[in-house]
């Protein structure tokens, strides 16, 4: 008989000293910082994949297309994405369910879910490429793009619709594989996509395609990488694979009931990421959208490399939750914040300092009005991203539903006062409209209320979660900006390097922090195995 939650049994493998104790389910208990630790690897690597892709692919296509058809291709992206909406949230219900359905050992009731939300995905799928493919004759003009633009943005913005509604049924492989936190095989997929899109775009421009062949990749690409998924999910776990997919009664109702403030939240995620583009262009000109657009996505990769981190939280919170382990709830949103943070602040210091110098080495001189955005986005983004581990924690235990409210205000502020500051300060003011709602959220709204709502006191979370992560940054900015001296950053190399010598200062500080020991602990495990793994091979070697 299996145990009741919260008797003996889960004081038994709620120690972080009881790895291989089974859970109700069946399946081995295994430490969650190493699962962690193992999935952020994995994930950390296919983020880098396609950061470096993006990185690399963009000044090729910038200098292939030109400047203006580049901003229109930001722009009519910036706008379809919005039709990505029609996701409904319904990707984080699958990956909680399934994680639960999991941990319980309940294979036919996983089953039904993944069925329910395929359907589901299909039907929202077929809107969206219908919806965008109508509006696609009439947006372009709307919005004032140049008479000359209209044809080939009508085109593109087709092509993209279509794209989008192929996307959205295919993302229900890899939400799957999370829900069964097998984030390593859902970064392998990750990183066959972005090889195969960096493939398909040069071979797009090589040909003479322009952006109309870039957006076509958005067909091909999710078809492959759901395939991928499928076959995985049959090989790690054959029980949700294989087997009668029976009607769930109430699953559509259960999906939507908690997916519902997802799509508010990513509504107000659309407002506040995919807006500003549009803004700029309605508000000051095409042209403005390039540098901004250049200056947003160099301003994003701290936050991308450490989101890899913090979507683990979600399938564990469910876990957890499932199993009646408060405790180590908080212990997760602390270390959840502090370690996503850690991962983030070391990339964005070093841009707040070296923004002008990579956007000069990255795309060439003539971009530099970009370097004011990277810092004010950059610290956008490192406020934003504190609040991610809230998100997916609270989702996890089905207690994000005033996060919906929270978000969207924080997104109709942003658009107001993006509009508001853009014709008075330029790109810098639609920028800053971006980072003052975002601080408030932070700081006032979201962040208070997941302490109350976890029983975490406001001591605790700064000297556990916010001080480990944030005084380490000092010591790393002063050796930081002495060592740009030294060595200019002229070059890709020299840039490489400072950055280097940047993240090594900031994870000495870190390491020796008190509450990053968990962190300390791993780190020494993971050198010795690599050394042992050194010696291992020299020996075979000899």
């Amino acid at each position: 008989m299996e145990p009741a939650p919260g008797g003996p049994f889960v004081e038994r493998v709620g120690r972080e000293d009881a790895p291989g104790v089974p859970t109700p389910g069946g399946l081995p208990r295994v430490d969650w910082r190493r699962r962690a630790v193992r999935n952020t690897v994995a994930n950390g690597l296919s983020r880098v994949v396609a950061i470096a892709a993006s990185f690399l692919l963009t000044p090729i296509i910038l200098h292939a297309v030109g400047t203006e058809s580049y901003g229109l291709w930001v722009l009519l992206g910036a706008i379809v994405a919005y039709g990505s909406l029609l996701d409904l949230g319904i990707g984080g219900a699958l990956t909680k369910y399934v994680a639960e359905h999991r941990a319980r050992g309940e294979s036919a009731e996983a089953r039904g879910t993944i069925a329910t939300a395929a359907r589901l995905y299909v039907l929202l799928g077929a809107s969206a490429a219908l919806l965008g493919t109508v509006l696609s004759r009439f947006v372009p003009s709307a919005i004032g793009i140049p008479p000359d633009l209209v044809p080939l943005a009508q085109v593109t913005m087709a092509i993209m619709a279509i794209g989008l509604g192929v996307a959205i049924p295919c993302a229900t492989g890899v939400a799957v594989l999370q829900g069964l936190q097998r984030w390593d095989i859902a970064a392998a997929i990750a990183i066959a996509g972005s090889l195969l899109v960096a493939a398909g775009t040069v071979a797009a421009l090589s040909l003479g395609w322009g952006i109309p062949g870039i957006a076509a990749l958005a067909v091909p690409v999710p078809i492959a990488t759901l395939l991928l998924a499928v076959g995985a999910i049959r090989r790690v776990a054959p029980d949700v694979a294989a087997g009668p997919r029976r009607r769930e009664p109430g699953a559509a109702r259960r999906i939507i009931g908690f997916s519902w403030p997802l799509l508010v939240i990513d509504v107000a995620g659309r407002l506040q990421s995919r807006t500003d583009e549009i803004v700029v262009a309605v508000a000051l000109s095409l042209d403005a959208v390039t540098p901004y657009a250049l200056g947003r996505k160099l301003s994003t990769i701290p936050q991308l490399v450490a989101q890899q981190f913090a979507l683990q939280l979600l399938p564990l919170a469910s876990e957890f939750e499932a199993l009646d382990e408060h405790d180590r709830l908080r212990a997760l949103y602390l270390g959840g914040v502090r370690v996503s943070l850690a991962i983030a602040l070391p990339l964005t210091g070093c841009l707040l300092l070296l923004a002008g110098p990579i956007l000069d080495v990255w795309v060439g001189p003539g971009f530099e009005s970009g370097a004011p955005i990277v810092v004010i986005l950059a610290i956008a983004a490192a406020i934003d991203l504190s609040l991610w581990p809230a998100g997916f924690v609270l989702q996890g235990i089905a207690r994000h539903r005033w996060l919906a409210p929270i978000a969207l205000g924080s997104g109709v502020a942003n658009l107001v006062l993006s509009v508001a500051l853009a014709r008075p300060f330029g790109i810098v003011g639609v920028a800053l409209g971006t980072l003052l709602p975002t601080t408030v959220e932070a700081v006032l709204l979201l962040t208070p209320y997941t302490l109350r709502t976890l029983g975490i006191g406001g001591s605790r979370f700064v000297s556990q979660a916010l001080a480990p992560a944030l005084l380490p940054v000092v010591p790393m900015l002063a050796v930081l900006a002495v060592m740009v001296r030294l060595v200019p950053p002229t070059s890709a190399i020299s840039i490489v390097a400072l950055v280097a010598v940047a993240h090594l200062v900031y994870g000495l500080f870190y390491l020796a922090a008190g509450p990053a020991a968990p962190e300390r602990r791993l780190a020494h495990e993971l050198a010795v195995s690599v050394l042992r793994w050194l010696r291992l091979a020299g020996s075979r070697g000899r």
